[in-house]
Formats: C-alpha cells, sequence, structure tokens
C-alpha cells in the first residue's frame, strides 16, 4: 500500500480556518459600519427637512436638558437650584454643548449637540449588530437595520434626549457582555457593570432592563462574575450622582423618584400606548385614521412580540432578549406619564430580539427529512413582521422632519442689549441666544417651567387624579410671576401646552409687543402695568 501524499502548507490547509475567520471579521466590519452609516444618514435627513440643526425641535424635553446643563456650565446645581426631575446623567452628556454654547452661542451649542445625537444614533445600531452578530451576519443586519429604522429611534436620536444615552449603555454592556473569554476577564466584567450604572443615572426607567441583564449574569456565570458587574455600577453610577447628591440629598431623591412614581396617569389608554409603540404616527403620515392606526400599530406590536419572544426562546441570549422585550414594554404600558416618544424605549430590545428570533425561527429541528432536505421551522412570519417594520421606518426616515423654522435672525436683534429674558420654554431663549447671557448676568432662569407641576406645585384630587395646569391657580401664578420678572419674553408653547387661559392668558397678551416675526411675538412685560 503506498502512502498517502503529504498535504502541503497551502491557503487551502491548515491556514484556511484563520483566512476564513479574517474574513468573517472583515465582513462583520463591513456590516457595522454600513448600518451605523445608514442611522446617522437618516437621522441627519429628518435634522435637515426640518429645518436644520439651528431649527426648533419638535419636542420640549430636549430643550430642557440643554438648558439644564448650561446651568451647570454657570456653576447653578440641579436639585440645589433647579428642578430636574431625572438622573443627572443627560447633564453630564450635554455638558460639552453646553460650554460650546457658552463660548459661542446657544444656537451653536444645540445644534452641535443634535448632529451629535444623530451619530449616537449610528453608534447604537451598529451595537445591535455587534451585540447580535452570535445569530449570524445576515440576521445581525436586520437587527441593525431595524433599529436605524425604527420610527421612534429616528425621532429620539434627532435631538438631545434621554433614550438615546441609556440606549447607548445597555448594548454597551451587553457587547462587552458577549466578548469572548468574557468569564475570565475582569476588566471586561467591570466595564460592562460600568456602563449598566451609566444606564440608571439616565431614567428610573433603565432599572428594569438593568436588574435582567444582571439576573443574566447572576444565572450564566459564578458570583464573583456578579459581584464585578455590580462594583462597576455602582462605581460609574456613584461618579455621575454624588456630586449632586451631596449638595442636595433629600431634593434629588424626591426630584428622581418620588415626583416620578408620584406622577398621575394621563388619560390614554393600553390601546393607545401599543399603537405609540407600534409606529402610530408614521400610519398618520400614511393618512390613515386614528381608528386605523391603533389597530395596525397594536397588531404589528403584539404579533411581533409574541412571535419573536417565542421564536428567540431557543437560546441563553434569546432568552435574555426575550424577557427584556417583554419587560420593557410592560413598563411603557404601566408607568403613570407616556408620551409617544417614549416608546423608543423599547426600540434596542426589539432590535435585539428580531435577530434571536430569526436565528431561532431558521434553526434546524430533529425529524425525518423530506425530500432528501432537513425540515425548517417556519420563517415566514418573523420575516414578515422584520419587513414590515423595516417599510414603517422607511417611511418615517423619508417623511419624518425633525424639527420647524424659527424666525431667529429677526427676533435675536430685537432682544439683543435686554437683560433677562424669560420664555415659557428653554427653546426661545435657545433660539434668541439669550440662555447664556442670563446666565452670565445672575437673571432667574426657570429650566423647564413644567416641571415644577410635578414637584412643589403638584396638585390632586381627592380620588388622587391630578390637576391639570389650566386649574392650577398656584402654577399659573407662578408662570405668570417668572415671565414678567425679566427685561422681555417670548411665549413658545400653545396656551393648552402652559395651561395659560382665562385672565393669565388677557395679561400676557395685554404686554407691548417689542417685535414680531414668524408667528411669534417678543413681548416688555416692564412696560404694562401690573395685573
Amino acid at each position: 500500500m503506498t502512502a498517502a501524499p503529504a498535504v502541503p502548507s497551502s491557503p487551502s490547509g491548515p491556514r484556511a480556518p484563520r483566512t476564513v475567520a479574517r474574513l468573517s471579521r472583515r465582513h462583520l466590519l463591513l456590516v457595522v459600519l454600513a448600518v451605523g452609516v445608514l442611522a446617522v444618514a437618516v437621522r441627519v435627513g429628518t435634522i435637515l427637512r426640518g429645518g436644520g440643526p439651528h431649527a426648533l425641535s419638535v419636542f420640549y424635553d430636549d430643550g430642557v436638558y440643554y438648558a439644564a446643563a448650561s446651568a451647570v456650565a454657570f456653576g447653578r446645581m440641579p436639585y440645589r437650584d433647579f428642578v430636574l426631575l431625572h438622573p443627572p446623567g443627560i447633564v453630564w452628556a450635554l455638558l460639552p454643548f453646553a460650554w460650546l454654547g457658552r463660548v459661542t452661542t446657544d444656537t451653536d451649542g444645540m445644534a452641535a449637540a443634535r448632529l451629535a445625537w444623530a451619530v449616537l444614533g449610528g453608534l447604537n445600531a451598529a451595537l445591535v449588530v455587534v451585540v447580535t452578530r452570535r445569530f449570524g451576519l445576515v440576521a445581525a443586519l436586520v437587527g441593525g437595520v431595524f433599529y436605524a429604522l425604527w420610527p421612534t429611534a429616528i425621532r429620539v436620536e434627532s435631538g438631545p434626549l434621554l433614550e438615546p444615552v441609556g440606549t447607548l449603555a445597555l448594548l454597551a454592556a451587553l457587547a462587552l457582555l458577549s466578548a469572548r473569554g468574557v468569564a475570565d476577564r475582569r476588566g471586561v466584567q467591570v466595564a460592562a457593570g460600568a456602563a449598566l450604572g451609566l444606564a440608571l443615572v439616565v431614567k428610573i426607567w433603565w432599572a428594569v432592563p438593568v436588574v435582567i441583564v444582571l439576573g443574566y449574569v447572576a444565572l450564566r456565570w459564578r458570583g464573583r462574575v456578579l459581584l464585578r458587574v455590580v462594583l462597576g455600577a455602582a462605581a460609574s453610577a456613584s461618579v455621575v450622582c454624588l456630586p449632586f447628591f451631596l449638595n442636595a440629598p433629600g431634593t434629588m431623591w424626591r426630584m428622581v423618584v418620588l415626583d416620578q412614581l408620584g406622577r398621575g396617569r394621563v388619560s390614554d389608554t393600553t390601546l393607545e400606548r401599543l399603537s405609540q409603540i407600534g409606529g402610530a404616527e408614521t400610519f398618520k403620515l400614511l393618512g390613515r385614521s386614528a381608528t386605523q392606526v391603533a389597530g395596525v400599530g397594536w397588531l404589528v406590536l403584539v404579533v411581533l412580540t409574541i412571535a419573536c419572544a417565542l421564536a428567540a426562546w431557543g437560546s441563553v441570549e434569546g432568552r435574555l432578549f426575550a424577557v427584556l422585550t417583554v419587560s420593557v414594554v410592560a413598563v411603557l404600558l404601566t408607568a403613570p406619564s407616556f408620551f409617544g416618544f417614549y416608546a423608543a424605549f423599547a426600540a434596542p430590545v426589539f432590535a435585539l430580539v428580531v435577530p434571536a428570533a430569526i436565528h431561532g425561527a431558521a434553526g434546524l429541528v430533529p425529524g425525518p427529512a423530506t425530500y432528501g432536505r432537513p425540515r425548517r421551522r417556519p420563517v415566514v412570519a418573523v420575516a414578515v413582521i422584520a419587513g414590515l417594520s423595516l417599510v414603517v421606518g422607511a417611511v418615517e426616515g423619508s417623511t419624518y422632519a425633525a424639527g420647524k423654522p424659527f424666525p431667529e435672525r429677526r427676533l435675536q436683534p430685537v432682544v439683543a442689549g435686554t437683560r433677562c429674558v424669560t420664555s415659557d420654554s428653554p427653546w426661545g431663549l435657545i433660539e434668541l441666544d439669550a440662555l447664556s447671557k442670563d446666565f452670565r448676568d445672575g437673571c432667574r432662569v426657570e429650566i423647564g417651567v413644567s416641571g415644577v407641576t410635578h414637584d412643589t406645585l403638584h396638585l390632586t384630587r381627592a380620588n388622587g387624579s391630578e390637576v391639570a395646569r389650566s386649574g392650577n391657580a398656584a402654577w399659573r401664578q407662578y408662570l405668570l410671576t417668572y415671565l414678567r420678572s425679566g427685561g422681555a419674553t417670548i411665549i413658545m408653547r400653545a396656551p393648552s401646552g402652559d395651561g395659560i387661559t382665562g385672565r393669565e392668558r388677557t395679561v400676557i397678551e395685554s404686554w407691548p409687543v417689542r417685535g414680531r416675526a414668524g408667528g411669534y411675538a417678543v413681548r416688555d412685560p416692564a412696560a404694562a402695568p401690573a395685573g
């Protein structure tokens, strides 16, 4: 018997596996970059469609967060000097942009923040691919694109809101926990914990996914791994919160925890919330009626959650993502307060469970083969749901405008040289480039005038329901007193948003107008008699 010829060492021999692995990493990097660029492009597109980064945001909250960071840049402290109803993580995140606004203009600082949040959206979409890469490159690509085009993710990442920061922290923690050999890498474990801690200091809702991830760590690895993760979380949360907590411990606890838990439930239904989570705003853009919007949104969400959770249950990571999805949706449905953009809280877990579901649905199952081919679990349902979601997101990304024009060039000269400008929204001070000047001049600046109605001016009826601002006389007097404390004032919100009706509205409209443009009026409260 002749010996078999020796196999030469060549690319087709022992070195081949390393070449394949290297190509796989290259493919993963390309997918990560492509998904990130797609997400950034869509978000920047919504900003440009809305008048550019200097335009007036469609939200109120992002102006509050930027103003809070600007206040800190001038030495004022949240909880001690002004109302802030969330942990201070968003203040730290926006502080570099507030410093930029201090040395340039407020509009430049906010514009930079809005563009940075669009990039943050790209990073979040890319992290979805990294976290779900073990389910296969195609499934991870679907998850990344799903996040890049999910409607509420597009909305909140077109301006500096809370949800994108918490999403980044959660996805970063999961990416670190999915690293190779993480059970033996202490530094990675601590870093993953630090990322979880940063999610906690953005909004108290993030306590739910953080606890679930900690439970996953406890079940999958030994106790020392859990201890390092917990210590990392405690360390990062302490670094962010302690400077403010030491200045006003009782007040911070009241605003961040008690005020949030004590907020009255808004007058919406579970069906309405489900429709918002399922992309109702996008269907409105398509011209559907409110009933159709609610029905379609509810159906998409429920089918997506159930199908993906069941399909993903076959793997350890899939079970984690399924539990996260169900828990996050439960928080959104039971929370006292809810606005449409809060649905972005669920965007990352949906994007994670979809790749796990695709992987689970496409897996081989035991049983006889049919015509020589192994049977596969049906993947049509999951594929249709993912495809429908991507279509919805594509419509959102191509039609949604993240801002609206504001006549800053015409109104900024009107307040130039005026000491202390006031407004019912921080956006008025930002667009007039008066925010930093007010802080510099030592003026009274109410960071978020409506926030006090959830704190010291919060009123409830005997049955526990919340008194609306229009019926809160103390609130209306507080707002009127603040608005007339400056040399000029501008009303940015509709009367329904402020609760300004009747006498207060008449008083404000009696103040002389110093300048008017684009539907906005700068008034002079000092030139009118007290009333």
